[in-house]
């Protein structure tokens, strides 16, 4: 994902995004009907606004879309032609410019940029749950393997990014991510259920907490990136056993360290708090002060009746805090009835998060990665439009949303979820970009002062006008001029409940996987807190 940003930013090249997924229809590569004014509109997708404005389009996702469904690009990516809804016709620059200008303006033909190019991004399957790639499909790309770096350059990138952290820890951790990978690639001679692929941001995710919590045990910062005991049994023990040969332990359970002492407002006016956590068992030592953003409301460390707050329910809430410092999203992981919705109650009361700003989203098996930021619906005048979700709705107004059951959700549609997570980055299905707030105000800048202190920013304006005069059409600038990027609110906070494998209306292990690459994993497996 990253590597092929910066391609793009390298060379100063305009990207569209298309995430696909099993609900990706033929409507979404190439145009969608709309309804304004009582009039039908034909609203480009991504896939015919890179073919027009010359940009790069970013297909991520090929193994999860059917199998039915991407051959509609076939003829795009071969001959650049692709026949669309509205009765134009997208056609090559080579064939285009051979024609006569009554005769493209006639046929309704619209030239294809010559700068159009393709970047498609899949998991290898069946390693990975999805579709095999179509033959003629596959043949119309050149494929490259990105794999993991070598064990001896992440040491080197670990050690100067994280000087803090113990060498013997780092070639621990790395040892251990080493050995995991191995066993998750053996073979079927190898009998037995294997562990899932480490993600190669557990190592930096893992350093990163421990250069911030330095008490906290190593074993513990890597179950939260990588948490194997959710693992089946064999994969587990085997997980556990490596760990003990390396001399890491206490990977399993909350190891309350950092208690949570006091928590105020940093100033009157600002929506950041100061979190005091106790630093270990020395009673002698100062607490430690970290400062993150929080809901802007009251602040309470009180334990609301009828619960009885637990040395491990004290402990799981600290762990939460300390990954809401660290700028991540928490996921809950637990069976039923272990108190995962109380400990996400508690989380916001901490931060400061009034009930009217902390939004539930239930999900459901059937939910699509559409309907979890926006749902196609009409309204009274009968124009169609796109109504945001309770997702949404934290993000772009700073509250809290809570994720629960995300068990029942389809790896392709969770996978919708790892660009808001990682990079607070996602495209909407009304074309709307959302972005982190330090790259909206970069680009408001570069937008120049127009718009002044506008809450969005047409497309359009930061679009290079070359492009959009050489397309020969004014369709694709005034779609742009029709979209718009906005900010992800600094204080947005996600937090997602899940139940654990195994347990009823639970996912299979695999799954976990791309959970892992959207959250930091908090298991509430050991209390049950309710007072009845």
């Amino acid at each position: 994902m990253h590597l092929r940003l910066a391609w793009c930013e390298l060379l100063g090249r305009e990207v569209e995004y298309l995430a696909l997924s099993r609900d990706t229809t033929e409507s979404d590569l190439k145009q969608r009907r709309e309804i304004r004014g009582g009039s039908l509109l034909w609203a480009d997708q991504p896939p015919v606004r890179a073919a027009r404005e010359g940009r790069v389009l970013i297909l991520d996702g090929l193994e999860k879309a059917e199998r039915n469904v991407l051959p509609t690009l076939n003829n795009l990516l071969e001959n650049r032609e692709m026949s669309l809804q509205d009765g134009t016709f997208l056609t090559s620059p080579e064939r285009f410019d051979s024609l006569a200008l009554a005769d493209t303006e006639g046929a309704r033909l619209v030239r294809v940029h010559q700068d159009f190019r393709v970047i498609a991004l899949g998991l290898p399957v069946p390693v990975f749950p999805g579709f095999p790639l179509d033959p003629p499909l596959r043949s119309r790309f050149q494929a490259r393997h990105v794999g993991p770096p070598s064990l001896p350059l992440q040491l080197a990138e670990l050690r100067s990014k994280f000087p803090g952290v113990p060498l013997e820890v780092l070639e621990a951790l790395a040892s251990f991510c080493d050995a995991v990978a191995q066993m998750s690639s053996a073979g079927s001679e190898v009998p037995g259920p294997k562990p899932w692929p480490v993600p190669d941001s557990v190592l930096a995710l893992a350093c990163a907490s421990l250069a911030r919590f330095p008490a906290e045990p190593a074993a513990r910062m890597l179950h939260r990136a990588y948490p194997y005991s959710l693992l089946p049994a064999e994969a587990a023990k085997a997980c556990s056993d490596s760990l003990v040969l390396l001399r890491l332990y206490g990977g399993d359970e909350p190891s309350g360290v950092y208690p949570v002492v006091d928590v105020q407002s940093e100033s009157e006016h600002s929506d950041a708090l100061v979190l005091s956590l106790a630093s270990g068992a020395g009673g002698g030592k100062e607490p430690l002060r970290v400062r993150l953003l929080g809901g802007g409301g009251s602040l309470s460390l009180a334990v609301p009746a009828p619960l009885v707050d637990t040395a491990t329910h004290s402990a799981l809430l600290s762990e939460a805090l300390q990954v809401a410092a660290e700028g991540r999203s928490v996921c809950f992981v637990g069976p039923a009835g272990e108190g995962k919705s109380a400990l996400a109650r508690r989380f916001a009361a901490v931060l400061g998060f009034p009930s009217a700003k902390v939004f539930t989203l239930h999900v459901y098996k059937d939910m699509t990665s559409r309907d979890l930021f926006q749902r196609h619906s009409t309204d009274a005048s009968g124009d169609t439009r796109w109504e945001p979700s309770p997702l949404l709705t934290a993000a772009l107004t700073g509250g809290l949303c809570v994720l629960d059951g995300l068990q029942r959700l389809r790896p392709d549609t969770l996978a919708a979820l790892q660009t808001l997570c990682s990079d607070q980055d996602v495209d909407l299905p009304d074309g709307t970009r959302l972005c982190r707030p330090d790259r909206f105000e970069a680009a408001r800048v570069a937008g120049g002062a127009v718009h002044g202190s506008s809450a969005r920013l047409p497309l359009g304006l930061l679009c290079r006008p070359t492009e959009v005069e050489s397309s020969g059409s004014q369709s694709g600038a005034e779609s742009d001029q029709q979209r718009w990027l906005q900010p992800v609110h600094g204080n947005f906070r996600l937090v997602a409940l899940a139940l654990p494998p195994g347990q009823k209306l639970g996912c299979s292990s695999c799954y976990f996987l791309f959970i892992v690459a959207c959250f930091v994993v908090i298991c509430c497996l050991f209390f049950i807190f309710m007072l009845f």
